[in-house]
């Protein structure tokens, strides 16, 4: 999968500190720092989500968590944008683009209270786990239905 667009080097270097943008989830936060990296477009749905090495995770217990990565992934017009951050929800800078026409399918599956985001390129998949709620964040239901409604096949 290819994991940035061609222009993020020259975007990165342009771009202030992420940890500026303030913490996330907060969607002015990320309208901001979306723009701040070239993506203008709007009204895409934003999620919270994470993916989780379940393997080290019960290797090693609690420990294994610190190995989870989160982002706020955006659904952009011709792709996904993964915004990394970090466990206090700071921005980290350590982003990834995904093409639309570089995926051979986007699925979105739910169970229980949270849904699992797949990509699959043919060879490669990629699973996120995303939360139905967040507290305090309507949008992030909003979103979640959303995507259910344009990914579940």
């Amino acid at each position: 999968m290819n994991n940035s667009p061609e222009s993020d080097s020259q975007n990165q270097s342009q771009v202030p500190d992420p940890r500026s943008f303030g913490k996330a989830p907060n969607l002015e936060n990320i309208k901001r720092y979306r723009e701040a990296l070239g993506y203008t477009s709007t009204d895409n749905p934003v999620v919270y989500g994470y993916m989780l090495d379940t393997g080290l995770t019960l290797l090693i217990g609690v420990a294994g968590v610190l190995a989870t990565k989160y982002y706020m992934i955006s659904f952009e017009d011709d792709g996904i944008l993964f915004l990394g951050l970090d466990i206090t929800s700071h921005f980290t800078g350590e982003n990834a683009f995904i093409k639309f026409t570089d995926l051979e399918k986007v699925t979105f599956k739910g169970f229980g209270l949270s849904y699992t985001l797949m990509l699959s390129d043919g060879d490669n998949t990629m699973k996120v786990k995303v939360n139905r709620f967040i507290m305090g964040r309507p949008w992030q239901g909003a979103s979640v239905k959303i995507l259910a409604q344009r990914y579940h096949k």
